[in-house]
């Protein structure tokens, strides 16, 4: 596997944030090849 990913963090206030990130991995494994990108997004209050 090889793969990154990377992220933005939002604080709207001390108590809101929001993030986001993507990621992109790939698979060269026993003849077995793939790829896989992943899209994360999040919405958080702390209370």
């Amino acid at each position: 596997m090889d793969g990154w990913w990377t992220g933005v963090n939002w604080w709207a206030n001390k108590r809101w944030k929001a993030s986001i990130g993507y990621g992109n991995i790939d698979l060269d494994r026993f003849g077995v090849t793939g790829n896989t990108r992943t899209l994360l997004t999040r919405l958080q209050w702390i209370y």
